[in-house]
């Protein structure tokens, strides 16, 4: 595709957070799972390393850690439609 002059957009890495969240007009709080995946661009020109790129993702569930972990929470979420870097 870079043939084309699309960028290559390759998963380097990624890492995640949970921490509990309360909206304001909620009367209990939830476990949100962050995901941060690190990418690395390239176009037909040049390999773009300038700077990094990162993509986020944001999970908001009622599920405790003990009846589901967080990689799990991730991996479900995937599961549930063509999600992409």
């Amino acid at each position: 595709m870079i043939e084309n002059g699309y960028k290559n957009i390759v998963l380097v890495g990624e890492c995640y957070a949970e921490f509990d969240y309360q909206p304001t007009k909620c009367s209990r709080p939830y476990r949100m799972v962050v995901v941060r995946k690190e990418i690395e661009c390239s176009s037909e020109q040049q390999r773009l390393f300038n700077e990094d790129h990162y993509r986020y993702f944001f999970y908001i569930t009622n599920a405790t850690k003990k009846d589901l972990p967080a990689r799990e929470v991730i991996r479900s979420a995937n599961q549930r439609c063509d999600q992409e870097i």
